[in-house]
């Protein structure tokens, strides 16, 4: 019997996983705001779904599904638009799936949830104590899915990929502020991941979206500079804020892109090669 996913938030990471969930034979569901992009979803080959998750009414009691991936994020920054969101929102969403065949909910999350005082190796294993506002609400997401008794949480660092690798905004950010470290994950990555995670994890665990090597700010600007001449990065301060996947590693998943090295690689090389294509 052919597998059903639903996608609440068919954005940039949504939209890659679908991608990955079709190709591995999946029937892929997903909720748009836009009535507009309904038929670009169709087109795709995934059944869309006008609704909104911060409308309980607009949202129809969904039976038969095997999976749910929820990346959906709020048009706007605001505390607010965060609560809406992440706790009105997924709320709504869990109390439309059938509890009589409940299926895997796994909540796309964000290691923002650690606090600036969390420094060191992070994994799963910390307990996390948020900083500010925004990591409260979504801790408070993360609860709500746990309690539902239907949830995996992934929380994803620093999203990275084609048309959104931010190589202008990090030379920008170099010149203003201190070094730090990046935690990265390459979007396919976290794709594959979330396709993983739906076939193999248990409600009630978390895990962490990271690739295997955090990397200083300034090194990953000199090795873009010149990839040859720059092959590694100073050691490592211990106590240096970084992350790792720990629980994706102990179950199997193998990163197509373990470093900033595949990752932006394959980004220079369609960057030199569009730019060879203009002149």
């Amino acid at each position: 019997m052919t597998k059903k996913i639903l996608i609440a938030g068919a954005g940039y990471l949504g939209m890659a996983a679908a991608r990955q969930f079709l190709s591995a034979g999946f029937s892929v569901h997903a909720l748009t705001r836009d009535p507009r992009k309904a038929d670009a979803l169709r087109g795709s080959g995934i059944e869309p779904r006008v609704a909104d998750l911060t409308q309980e009414s607009s949202l129809p009691f969904f039976e038969g599904l095997d999976g749910v991936l929820i990346s959906a994020a709020p048009d706007r920054g605001e505390v607010f638009d965060y609560r809406e969101m992440y706790v009105r929102g997924i709320g709504n969403l869990l109390r439309k799936l059938d509890r009589k065949r409940p299926p895997l909910v796994l909540y796309t999350s964000s290691t923002s949830v650690y606090g600036p005082s969390q420094q060191g190796w992070l994994d799963e294993t910390v307990v996390p104590e948020p900083g500010h506002e925004k990591g409260r609400v979504l801790l408070d997401a993360e609860k709500q899915v746990l309690d539902s008794g239907m949830g995996v949480i992934f929380r994803l660092s620093g999203l990275y990929g084609p048309g959104r690798n931010r190589l202008e905004s990090r030379r920008a950010e170099a010149a203003g502020e201190p070094d730090r470290y990046l935690n990265l994950i390459h979007r396919d990555d976290a794709a594959a991941a979330s396709l993983f995670l739906l076939e193999r994890a248990r409600p009630g665990e978390v895990y962490l979206g990271v690739d295997k090597e955090p990397v200083l700010r300034s090194s990953l600007l000199r090795w873009l500079e010149n990839p040859a001449a720059f092959p590694s990065q100073e050691p490592a301060d211990a106590s240096a804020r970084r992350c790792r996947a720990a629980g994706l590693t102990a179950l199997g998943f193998e990163f197509r892109y373990p470093s900033f090295r595949e990752g932006y690689g394959e980004i220079l090389k369609t960057i030199q090669a569009k730019g060879a294509h203009a002149s």
